[in-house]
């Protein structure tokens, strides 16, 4: 049995996860409830749940307080949150998981999968680590690293060593510098919505590019980038004045 912790101060949404978990995830035990940080963090010590559900908003403040105690045991969270951008984003560039309230039951069944599938194989400390850092910086500052999930692993890259993304359907390519190309699951949309848009471009349908790795640029109909990786990338038509315009600026 998984052995679960909700941290919740709305009564509605507390009795919801508690009924979608009792009826549709047998593998779960409930073995606290906590409406507070102050009482998350007791239950977390004497109950030791294996996984938290947590609230990012709290009577008492900023669930995130709590990461410090999280790095320091062996609780594992899937945080729930109503939509908050920048929350959101930094969740993302750390690559955990979270539930966007209402909380919809599939959503709920896949992420007890995936914690299922990866819990042994994600260095969760260090997921914490950035989201600690992503969380201590003004929504106006860019995230300076972000979790990219593979297959089998998450790997940390520091944004300013990203070259450029490159579409492949559903998935995404990143080229970084000195790096093996990685490949993730996400489509390059949800990468252009997380990037930090003074740096990050999106050229052409299927690729952005990191301004400050621009070699050189052919001028041409529409013009063609070169990339210090090497790599050639045309210029979308629509796209030709507002990148000059960019490049000049970065």
């Amino acid at each position: 049995m998984i052995k679960v912790l909700i941290v919740e101060d709305e009564e509605r949404s507390m009795s919801a996860m508690k009924k979608m978990l009792a009826d549709f995830c047998p593998e779960v035990l409930v073995v606290g409830e906590a409406t507070c940080i102050k009482d998350a963090l007791l239950l977390i010590v004497t109950r030791k749940p294996e996984l938290a559900f947590l609230d990012i908003q709290l009577p008492d403040g900023n669930s995130f307080a709590l990461v410090n105690a999280l790095a320091n045991s062996n609780t594992r969270v899937i945080f729930t949150t109503a939509y908050n951008d920048y929350a959101l984003k930094a969740l993302k560039c750390a690559a955990l998981d979270y539930l966007l309230k209402p909380v919809n039951i599939d959503e709920l069944i896949i992420a007890i999968g995936k914690y299922k599938t990866y819990r042994e194989q994600i260095d969760y400390s260090l997921s914490l680590k950035v989201l600690q850092e992503n969380m201590g910086r003004e929504l106006k500052e860019k995230i300076k690293t972000i979790g990219l999930a593979t297959i089998n692993e998450i790997i940390f890259v520091e944004t300013d060593l990203i070259i450029r993304l490159e579409a492949a359907s559903n998935y995404t390519h990143f080229f970084i510098e000195k790096s093996p190309r990685i490949t993730v699951s996400h489509t390059l949309k949800y990468y252009e919505d997380l990037l930090d848009t003074s740096v990050f471009m999106r050229v052409h349908q299927s690729n952005i590019i990191n301004l400050r790795k621009v070699k050189k640029y052919i001028r041409g109909k529409t013009g063609s980038i070169v990339m210090t990786d090497g790599c050639t990338i045309d210029v979308s038509p629509r796209k030709k004045d507002e990148f000059l315009k960019a490049l000049n600026s970065v």
